[in-house]
């Protein structure tokens, strides 16, 4: 089959949308003929062996015309449209919101099959009229979480073009067998407000001064303060409140790193702090993959992931909660070591049976190429 994938950010460095994304294209290539438009270059492009996913790449805005121009709209829309009729397209996918306007006129031009992947949700109740409209020409959409489903339903998706595929995530060999003290946490995401990350560090500074000291957190990552970026000042902010705490020894900033899992599995205890709605956190399946326990506060999909293991669920946006829960954890998975073994191999054993990486492609492949 010859697919058409449209990205805004051609990377598999970018949030979790893209290193999905990313997975999918890898898999389709072995088996079908990939070609890719996006807006922002990145790995996929750059990268000599992401870019053999892909027959041909091209830069081309799929944004409204209220975002990009009427002229500029109608010339990328002139080269999609060339696109498919040069290349024989057979279906064309995405995740990208903002492409959905766009995305319908060019299936009514064409006659291609638009087929999407939702993983997030807009932030407004109704993401606008052309969205709106956009969606309504959708031929099929899959969605990560039922909280996903509910939201694009009530939009306007037809119920019977929807379907639930979970994301999956690479099973590993290794495995999380800690073991003692329970003192290294690991907080993996990016750094910007919606994600929490400074509730944390306030967490952990409440704790130092209630006599628990010996905690480190562990932070993957970007993080800069110094240079100019969109996020510095939150950044900066961060720094403050580790000075405040004096917590400057129990915050080690490692950047981003890979492969996730490898650092999760080496840790004691993973933290999703997350004030935004989270559709499926890749944090979460990664931290089942090895079995390392997870807290995360109550937003979006999360209860879906975490269904059986209620108690590791916080309130959201609430400090004292996130350092009620780190300390619950800690102080029961210390005292009963053979529960927190038994919750390691629960945790790996719901990840086997929703969330490998193999069973969700398997389950795109057949979303993507069936009518």
């Amino acid at each position: 089959m010859r697919i058409l994938v449209v990205e805004d950010l051609a990377s598999s460095d970018g949030g979790g949308a893209e290193r999905s994304m990313g997975y999918l294209c890898s898999f389709l290539s072995e088996k079908h003929s990939l070609f890719l438009v996006y807006q922002r270059e990145g790995n996929w492009v750059t990268d000599p062996q992401m870019a053999k996913w892909f027959k041909f790449s091209a830069p081309i805005s799929t944004e409204t015309f209220r975002q990009i121009g009427v002229v500029r709209w109608v010339k990328a829309l002139n080269a999609l449209v060339r696109i498919c009729r040069k290349n024989n397209i057979d279906v064309i996918i995405s995740h990208e919101i903002n492409s959905l306007f766009t995305l319908r006129v060019l299936s009514m031009i064409t006659g291609i099959p638009v087929k999407y992947y939702f993983k997030w949700i807009s932030s407004k109740p109704n993401p606008g009229k052309l969205t709106s409209w956009g969606i309504k020409g959708l031929y099929k959409a899959a969605f990560v979480s039922s909280f996903i489903q509910k939201y694009w339903i009530n939009v306007g998706i037809p119920e019977k073009k929807t379907l639930i595929i979970r994301e999956g995530v690479e099973s590993v060999s290794f495995r999380n067998n800690s073991a003692g003290e329970l003192t290294k946490l690991i907080f993996a995401g990016r750094i910007i407000p919606d994600k929490g990350l400074h509730l944390v560090i306030e967490a952990l500074g409440i704790l130092k001064r209630q006599g628990i000291g010996n905690l480190q957190l562990l932070v993957c990552g970007y993080f800069n303060s110094k240079d100019d970026h969109q996020y510095r000042a939150y950044h900066r902010e961060i720094e403050k409140i580790i000075a405040d705490y004096t917590i400057q020894q129990n915050i080690v900033f490692a950047g981003f790193v890979k492969p996730l899992s490898e650092y999760i599995a080496k840790s004691d205890l993973a933290v999703l702090p997350s004030i935004c709605q989270e559709a499926s956190p890749l944090v979460i399946l990664e931290a089942l993959s090895v079995g390392t326990p997870i807290i995360s506060s109550c937003v979006g999909g999360v209860p879906e992931l975490l269904l059986g293991f209620e108690q590791l669920i916080f309130e959201p946006d609430n400090v004292e909660a996130i350092t009620g829960k780190i300390k619950e954890v800690k102080d029961y998975l210390e005292r009963n070591p053979e529960k927190r073994s038994e919750l390691s191999l629960q945790m790996k054993s719901r990840f086997d049976s929703e969330f490998s990486k193999e069973k969700s492609l398997s389950n795109l492949e057949a979303f993507i190429i069936n009518d």
